[in-house]
């Protein structure tokens, strides 16, 4: 599987969960608050609505009892009479409208709709009514009076009954937005406690995956380093993961043995050169005691110097003597050359004398002999 070969994929993997996680509880949140929208979007399209309906038929019924008023008032004049009154009728189909449309937003609730239902036949009463105090204000000659006293006090009870389904309406609207608000803080409350929660939870399984996945064996790694810096190569690290941590792990085990074995040639290699320095320490004490030797040589040696520099500058003198010496033996040798010459020539004659004289020996001998036989 990808995610066990590679720590990058695993780390992503856990932020893409978390980012995912507090993602579908941003959702949630975000539908709980729709759905407080939605209800929000019906108080508007609902009780609001129909406030602001009654409302408008409220405001539309004064403005219709104002024009009644500029009928009775301005009535005299024809034209003022046939605009008033136009604007009266204009007021009241408008009021009429709205209470229609008003009971058809109600068309749920029962009870509201028969009270507007009941408004709007009475407004239509009212309406006849008006028509009938118009018909005794024109009889009497356009008389203020005549006219106000035929319907004198009949729209008070329309104006009531549509303030007290106003205030209802206004009410009505007031506790549903209550309910609302109360349900979006609840909503709100729950969302943030929810996003709390899940940040936590995510927090708390990530510190334990971290810790279960990073952290541990990142510190069994060190540990297990910090082993071997003192020596101690007992023991392999668990270098089962497939992951980067699992390849580290191999590559400690890999150090371990290469760590063990250089040690071990360490100590062999130690052991020699404890056999080597016991060889070097006799090698140097023969060496000190040659040195010693050989300081006392030196020592003879520096007085056989001595002597012989001091024989040196005898030998120095008789050279000088034997120097001279040379000088008058090459002086008398080149006399005694002339002299040998000289004694060479004595040599050659006395050699030709002698020649002579044997010459004449034998003439002698010969002589004696025939002397000698001359006698006999």
């Amino acid at each position: 599987m990808f995610l066990q070969t590679s720590l990058r994929a695993q780390i992503l993997a856990l932020l893409g969960g978390s980012l995912a996680l507090i993602l579908v509880t941003a959702l949630a949140c975000f539908s709980f608050l729709s759905n407080g929208m939605q209800a929000y979007q019906g108080l508007l399209s609902g009780p609001l609505e129909k406030s602001a309906r009654i409302d408008a038929a409220n405001l539309n019924f004064k403005t219709q009892v104002q024009e009644w008023k500029n009928v009775l008032l301005r009535g005299s004049d024809k034209a003022q009479l046939d605009k008033f009154w136009g604007q009266f009728e204009a007021q009241e189909r408008k009021v009429q409208d709205l209470l229609g449309q008003l009971s058809e937003l109600a068309a749920d609730d029962r009870a509201l709709k028969s009270k507007i239902d009941s408004l709007r036949s009475e407004h239509q009463t009212l309406g006849v009514n008006y028509r009938k105090g118009r018909d005794a204000y024109l009889a009497a000659g356009a008389d203020f009076s005549v006219g106000d006293k035929a319907v004198s006090g009949i729209d008070r009870s329309t104006a009531q009954q549509m303030e007290a389904l106003a205030s209802e309406l206004h009410q009505q609207s007031l506790e549903q937005a209550q309910v609302i608000n109360a349900a979006g803080d609840r909503t709100i409350l729950l969302g943030t406690a929810l996003m709390l929660g899940a940040t936590v939870v995510i927090g708390l399984f990530s510190v334990w995956l971290v810790n279960r996945n990073l952290v541990n064996p990142i510190r069994e790694l060190i540990e297990h380093i910090a082993q071997l810096s003192r020596g101690n190569f007992g023991q392999h690290v668990d270098a089962t993961r497939q992951d980067e941590l699992g390849k580290l792990a191999v590559a400690a085990n890999v150090l371990r043995d290469f760590l063990a074995d250089t040690f071990t040639r360490l100590k062999r290699s130690s052991s020699d050169l404890d056999t080597a320095s016991g060889e070097l320490n006799s090698i140097a004490t023969l060496m000190a005691q040659g040195t010693r030797e050989q300081f006392s040589r030196t020592d003879q040696v520096a007085t056989a110097m001595h002597e012989m520099s001091a024989t040196a500058q005898e030998v120095a003198r008789h050279a000088v003597e034997a120097a001279g010496a040379a000088d008058a033996a090459d002086s008398a040798a080149r006399q005694g050359e002339k002299v040998m010459q000289a004694t060479i020539k004595t040599i050659t004659d006395i050699r030709s004398e002698i020649s002579n004289t044997s010459e004449v020996i034998r003439r002698l001998e010969a002589d004696s002999g025939r002397i000698g036989r001359c006698w006999k």
